[in-house]
């Protein structure tokens, strides 16, 4: 997840990129944002976070100092003196280049934290982690159900499901984005360990997708340089495929409904999930080694 600081551009970019990160952890952010201060008028924050899942309140206020010199201490009282007008209850100050030793003692007994861009990565690094992964596995698992509902090979019910693509002349289509929600299943394998899992984390993918580059195998595949780089892509890839697969579904079931003979893709639906089962009948009967291979050599056949 880590972005150096030779990365960040100038202030402005520095408070987005604090900003960005808290709202990757589930948070509400602002910024920059106005707050009323207790008795003392108004002030502008660099960045103000707002915990909405907790039980109390619990603010967060950030400031951001892109400056080429270390922070003195006469900024931690300031920005102490906003704090408790706020209410917040805990704050950070974000510097480019660190604090100078009066800062530090000036925190004392306060519930200010000084850190620099990359220290203040690597102290929410495991919970961002854990918010990405929790995103990661919904897609995940949305996935995983589409899969076996309706690429299963054991699942009977597969020949059902299908039966509305087929009828409808939306096979192709679907067939198309089943292939891209294979490429989530796979990937969720490659995900990182850790948010400061070093890259290149690598993702194999068809030939054709877009983006890959063949590796020393010629294998295509997706190259990411870390967590961050690979949770963006899972992310917007993974939505973006469960999106398509609702919109065709829908379509499908849409055009269906109003086919003038629905009774002829029954019988067919009917005639093959009767001419699958009995294999499926004799699953317990034959053993599980014996039916994977009658079904191992059945798929051989219709190559």
């Amino acid at each position: 997840m880590l972005i150096t600081t030779k990365d960040v551009r100038n202030w402005r970019d520095l408070q987005d990129k604090v900003a960005q990160l808290f709202r990757e952890m589930g948070y509400a952010v602002e910024t920059p944002f106005t707050i009323n201060l207790s008795g003392r008028g108004k002030k502008e924050v660099d960045v103000y976070i707002r915990d909405n899942r907790a039980s109390v309140n619990q603010i967060m206020l950030v400031e951001c100092k892109f400056w080429e010199s270390e922070i003195p201490q006469d900024a931690v009282h300031s920005f102490h003196t906003v704090m408790s007008g706020a209410g917040a209850n805990t704050g950070f100050i974000v510097s480019k280049k660190g604090f100078q030793s009066g800062a530090y003692e000036a925190i004392n007994n306060t519930n200010i934290h000084l850190l620099t861009w990359e220290e203040i990565q690597h102290k929410f690094g495991h919970q961002w982690y854990l918010c990405r992964s929790k995103e990661c596995e919904y897609i995940f698992n949305e996935a995983r159900i589409i899969d076996g509902l309706y690429m299963d090979q054991f699942n009977p019910a597969v020949i059902s499901n299908m039966m509305f693509f087929t009828a409808t002349g939306c096979e192709e289509e679907f067939l198309d984005v089943m292939a891209n929600i294979r490429i989530i299943l796979f990937s969720h394998l490659a995900r990182p360990a850790a948010y400061d899992t070093p890259g290149p984390i690598e993702v194999s993918v068809y030939e054709g997708f877009p983006g890959a580059a063949k590796d020393r195998w010629g294998v295509p595949t997706l190259r990411f340089s870390g967590a961050r780089e690979f949770f963006i892509w899972f992310e917007a890839y993974g939505k973006e495929q469960l999106v398509r697969f609702e919109t065709i579904r829908s379509r499908a079931r849409a055009s269906f409904d109003v086919l003038p003979d629905q009774d002829a893709a029954f019988r067919a639906t009917l005639k093959a999930t009767v001419e699958e089962l009995p294999i499926r009948a004799f699953r317990e009967e034959l053993g599980e080694d014996l039916y994977s291979s009658l079904i191992a050599r059945h798929l051989v056949n219709m190559r």
